[in-house]
Protein backbone atom coordinates (compact mmCIF):
# COMPACT_ATOMS: atom_id res chain seq x y z
CA UNK A 1 0.00 0.00 0.00
CA UNK A 2 1.26 3.62 -0.85
CA UNK A 3 2.09 5.86 1.55
CA UNK A 4 -1.21 8.44 0.03
CA UNK A 5 -3.04 5.06 -0.11
CA UNK A 6 -2.29 3.82 3.53
CA UNK A 7 -3.23 7.98 5.07
CA UNK A 8 -6.58 7.75 3.04
CA UNK A 9 -7.44 4.20 4.65
CA UNK A 10 -6.57 5.50 7.97
CA UNK A 11 -8.83 8.79 7.63
CA UNK A 12 -11.09 6.34 6.93
CA UNK A 13 -10.80 4.34 10.32
CA UNK A 14 -10.97 7.70 12.13
CA UNK A 15 -13.80 8.42 10.38
CA UNK A 16 -15.54 5.46 11.91
CA UNK A 17 -15.98 7.74 15.10
CA UNK A 18 -18.44 10.10 14.86
CA UNK A 19 -18.15 13.15 16.87
CA UNK A 20 -19.61 16.78 17.45
CA UNK A 21 -19.52 19.62 15.29
CA UNK A 22 -18.02 22.69 16.68
CA UNK A 23 -16.75 26.69 15.13
CA UNK A 24 -14.02 28.01 17.57
CA UNK A 25 -13.96 32.03 17.49
CA UNK A 26 -11.09 34.32 18.43
CA UNK A 27 -9.54 37.63 16.96
CA UNK A 28 -6.82 38.46 14.45
CA UNK A 29 -3.80 40.80 15.45
CA UNK A 30 -5.69 43.35 14.08
CA UNK A 31 -8.99 41.95 15.98
CA UNK A 32 -10.71 40.89 13.14
CA UNK A 33 -13.40 37.81 14.09
CA UNK A 34 -11.67 34.71 12.95
CA UNK A 35 -13.10 30.89 13.15
CA UNK A 36 -13.27 27.49 11.71
CA UNK A 37 -15.25 24.48 12.01
CA UNK A 38 -13.62 21.82 13.77
CA UNK A 39 -14.54 18.41 15.08
CA UNK A 40 -11.64 17.38 17.35
CA UNK A 41 -12.99 19.19 20.35
CA UNK A 42 -13.17 17.12 23.73
CA UNK A 43 -13.42 17.47 27.49
CA UNK A 44 -10.22 17.07 29.73
CA UNK A 45 -11.07 17.67 33.17
CA UNK A 46 -13.76 18.88 35.69
CA UNK A 47 -11.59 20.27 38.20
CA UNK A 48 -10.22 22.56 36.76
CA UNK A 49 -12.84 22.59 34.10
CA UNK A 50 -10.20 22.08 30.65
CA UNK A 51 -11.48 21.32 27.45
CA UNK A 52 -8.80 20.33 24.34
CA UNK A 53 -8.90 20.91 20.20
CA UNK A 54 -6.75 20.30 17.44
CA UNK A 55 -6.09 22.53 14.53
CA UNK A 56 -3.29 21.66 11.89
CA UNK A 57 -0.25 23.55 10.92
CA UNK A 58 -1.71 24.18 7.56
CA UNK A 59 -5.16 25.82 8.45
CA UNK A 60 -5.65 29.17 7.47
CA UNK A 61 -6.12 29.92 11.18
CA UNK A 62 -3.80 28.68 12.62
CA UNK A 63 -1.50 32.19 13.44
CA UNK A 64 -4.74 33.15 15.02
CA UNK A 65 -5.33 30.44 17.59
CA UNK A 66 -1.50 29.38 18.18
CA UNK A 67 -0.95 32.19 20.49
CA UNK A 68 -2.49 33.10 24.03
CA UNK A 69 -5.95 34.88 22.39
CA UNK A 70 -9.17 34.09 24.61
CA UNK A 71 -11.77 31.92 21.94
CA UNK A 72 -15.03 31.03 22.31
CA UNK A 73 -15.87 26.93 21.75
CA UNK A 74 -19.82 26.65 19.67
CA UNK A 75 -20.89 23.24 19.84
CA UNK A 76 -23.55 23.64 16.75
CA UNK A 77 -26.75 21.79 16.94
CA UNK A 78 -28.38 19.58 14.76
CA UNK A 79 -29.79 22.08 12.35
CA UNK A 80 -26.25 23.96 12.11
CA UNK A 81 -25.16 22.11 9.50
CA UNK A 82 -24.93 25.52 6.61
CA UNK A 83 -23.04 27.49 10.05
CA UNK A 84 -20.79 24.51 9.89
CA UNK A 85 -20.51 24.54 5.96
CA UNK A 86 -19.62 28.49 5.81
CA UNK A 87 -16.57 28.31 8.79
CA UNK A 88 -15.06 25.33 6.75
CA UNK A 89 -14.78 26.84 3.78
CA UNK A 90 -11.28 28.12 3.02
CA UNK A 91 -11.34 32.37 2.11
CA UNK A 92 -15.35 32.52 3.22
CA UNK A 93 -16.44 35.34 4.99
CA UNK A 94 -19.00 33.55 7.81
CA UNK A 95 -18.95 36.22 10.00
CA UNK A 96 -20.74 38.36 7.49
CA UNK A 97 -23.78 36.18 6.99
CA UNK A 98 -24.06 35.56 10.44
CA UNK A 99 -25.74 37.02 13.57
CA UNK A 100 -22.67 37.14 16.19
CA UNK A 101 -21.18 39.84 18.92
CA UNK A 102 -17.67 40.51 20.92
CA UNK A 103 -17.68 38.95 24.29
CA UNK A 104 -15.90 40.87 27.48
CA UNK A 105 -13.02 39.41 26.15
CA UNK A 106 -13.55 40.66 22.83
CA UNK A 107 -13.77 37.62 21.13
CA UNK A 108 -16.53 37.00 18.63
CA UNK A 109 -19.61 34.76 19.48
CA UNK A 110 -21.95 33.07 17.42
CA UNK A 111 -25.63 34.40 18.59
CA UNK A 112 -27.60 31.56 17.21
CA UNK A 113 -25.30 28.58 18.94
CA UNK A 114 -27.20 26.83 21.82
CA UNK A 115 -23.97 25.70 23.85
CA UNK A 116 -20.54 27.64 24.17
CA UNK A 117 -17.40 27.90 26.12
CA UNK A 118 -15.51 30.88 27.06
CA UNK A 119 -11.81 29.56 27.03
CA UNK A 120 -8.28 31.06 27.72
CA UNK A 121 -5.56 28.79 26.15
CA UNK A 122 -3.28 26.87 28.38
CA UNK A 123 -0.84 24.81 26.78
CA UNK A 124 -0.20 24.21 23.06
CA UNK A 125 1.20 20.63 22.42
CA UNK A 126 3.14 20.02 18.95
CA UNK A 127 1.38 16.58 17.90
CA UNK A 128 2.72 15.57 14.58
CA UNK A 129 1.04 18.00 11.82
CA UNK A 130 -1.32 19.59 14.14
CA UNK A 131 -1.26 21.33 17.50
CA UNK A 132 -3.69 20.38 20.41
CA UNK A 133 -4.76 23.59 22.52
CA UNK A 134 -6.04 22.94 25.65
CA UNK A 135 -7.57 25.52 27.19
CA UNK A 136 -9.81 26.66 30.92
CA UNK A 137 -13.24 26.76 30.64
CA UNK A 138 -14.08 30.11 32.17
CA UNK A 139 -17.81 30.88 31.41
CA UNK A 140 -20.53 28.85 29.50
CA UNK A 141 -23.95 28.66 28.39
CA UNK A 142 -25.99 25.44 27.19
CA UNK A 143 -29.51 25.53 25.81
CA UNK A 144 -31.11 22.05 25.29
CA UNK A 145 -30.76 21.11 21.68
CA UNK A 146 -30.02 17.98 19.61
CA UNK A 147 -26.55 18.05 18.29
CA UNK A 148 -25.06 18.05 15.12
CA UNK A 149 -22.61 14.73 14.10
CA UNK A 150 -19.69 14.39 12.08
CA UNK A 151 -19.51 10.62 11.02
CA UNK A 152 -17.62 8.71 7.90
CA UNK A 153 -16.75 11.94 6.11
CA UNK A 154 -20.67 13.77 6.23
CA UNK A 155 -22.88 15.41 8.09
CA UNK A 156 -25.99 13.61 10.83
CA UNK A 157 -28.09 14.65 13.28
Amino acid sequence: MTEQAEQRALRDVFGCFATGVCVVTTTSDSGAPVGMTVNSFNSVSLQPPLIAWCIGHDSSCFEHFNGARPFVIHILADDQEPLSRAFAERGGEPFKDHDWHRDASGAPVLDQCPVRLYCLPREHIEAGDHVLIIAAVKEFAIADQAPLVFYRGGYKT
